[in-house]
C-alpha cells in the first residue's frame, strides 16, 4: 500500500502541530516516525488511519495501482495505540473472535502458537479488564500485526512489553512485513532500529 502526504497540515486552536508535510510510505517497508512530545507522532498516525482530518493538505492511498477512496481505508489497515481502546467486558477469547468478524487474520495466523509466544494461552477466559497494561498491548499487537491488511500503524508499540515481549513483537514485524506498509510511531531506540526509513518530525508549531 502506498500512502503519499501532500503538503499535509493539522492545527489545534492556534498551534500548528504539522506543518505542509511532504512523504511517501511505500509497501514492503518499515517505516519509523520520531520527534518531541508534542511533535505530531500520534496525530500524523491519527491522520494516516482516517481518524482524523488534516487541516490543510491531502492523504493519497494507494493499493496495487488503484486508489482508495478515503472513507474505505479503514479496509486496509489495522492500528495499535495507547489512546485506542479494546472491550475491557470482553474474554480474550471474546475479543479474538469478535475482531474476527470485521477484520480477516492471515492465513498463517495460528492462535494456540501466537498466545503461547506472549503469555496469554492460560488467560483465554478471563476478562481483558483484569490484564495488565503490558497484557492489554499485547492482545492490540495481536490484532493489528496478523490482521490482513495492506498497512499496520503502531504507536508506542512496545511502552509495556518486558524484554521478552519486545524481542516478539521484532520478530513478528519481521515475520509479517511482505508486501505490507508498516509505520511506527516511537521515541524508543530500539523500535527505531528496525525501521528501514525514518521520519523525523520537528517541535510542535505555535
Amino acid at each position: 500500500m502506498q500512502i503519499q502526504l501532500n503538503s499535509v497540515s493539522k492545527r489545534y486552536m492556534k498551534r500548528w502541530i504539522l506543518k505542509d508535510l511532504d512523504y511517501t510510505f511505500d509497501s514492503d517497508h518499515i517505516y519509523g516516525i520520531t520527534g518531541i512530545n508534542g511533535s505530531g507522532k500520534s496525530t500524523l498516525i491519527k491522520i494516516i488511519s482516517g481518524y482524523l482530518t488534516p487541516s490543510s493538505g491531502n492523504v493519497i492511498y494507494k493499493s496495487s495501482g488503484s486508489s482508495i477512496e478515503r472513507d474505505q481505508v479503514y479496509k486496509h489497515l489495522s492500528i495499535s495505540a495507547p489512546y485506542l481502546e479494546i472491550d475491557l467486558d470482553f474474554t480474550l477469547k471474546e475479543q479474538l473472535a469478535f475482531y474476527r468478524k470485521f477484520k480477516a487474520l492471515i492465513s498463517s495466523y495460528d492462535q494456540e502458537v501466537i498466545l503461547n509466544k506472549v503469555g496469554l494461552s492460560a488467560h483465554l477466559n478471563k476478562p481483558i479488564r483484569q490484564f495488565s497494561s503490558g497484557m492489554q498491548q499485547r492482545v492490540q499487537l495481536i490484532l493489528s500485526l496478523f490482521s490482513d491488511v495492506d498497512c499496520i500503524l503502531l504507536d508506542e508499540p512496545t511502552s509495556f512489553l518486558d524484554k521478552k515481549g519486545k524481542a516478539w513483537f521484532y520478530e513478528t514485524v519481521a515475520s509479517v512485513k511482505k508486501g505490507k506498509t508498516i509505520i511506527i510511531a516511537s521515541n524508543d531506540d530500539e523500535d527505531i532500529a528496525i525501521c528501514e526509513e525514518v521520519l523525523s518530525l520537528g517541535e510542535g508549531r505555535d
